[in-house]
């Protein structure tokens, strides 16, 4: 028999799960998307590493961007499976951000705003 693939399975790492957290719940909060240089600082990485992020997220389909205009990235996952993968990227965040100081796993789906 062949092992089956979780059906629950997110179609992202663990680290790009937290920069999907980080835009969905900064838009929600600050009603509008984060720039690159807000992620840049959140995760404390370098311009380059956020910008590969994007383009990564992009191009597997879960984030939407508009060309040559600030602010304008997009969470494309349905409420379900963000709902889901907040549940991931809270045990995925105390294992994988130990060194750094993360506040994705403090992040819940309650907000006083509703976009």
């Amino acid at each position: 028999m062949e092992p089956t693939k979780d059906s629950h399975m997110p179609p992202y790492t663990p680290k790009q799960g937290q920069y999907l957290a980080f835009i969905y719940h900064y838009t929600k909060v600050n009603r509008r998307s984060p720039a690159e240089a807000d992620i840049q600082r959140f995760f404390r990485v370098t311009p380059p590493t956020v910008h590969q992020m994007i383009l990564t997220l992009e191009a597997k389909g879960l984030i939407s961007r508009e060309p040559w205009q600030a602010r304008s990235v997009k969470v494309l996952m349905p409420v379900e499976e963000r709902k889901l993968s907040l549940h991931k990227l809270r045990e995925a965040c105390s294992y994988c951000c130990q060194n750094v100081r993360c506040n994705i796993a403090n992040f819940t789906d309650a907000s006083p705003y509703d976009l």
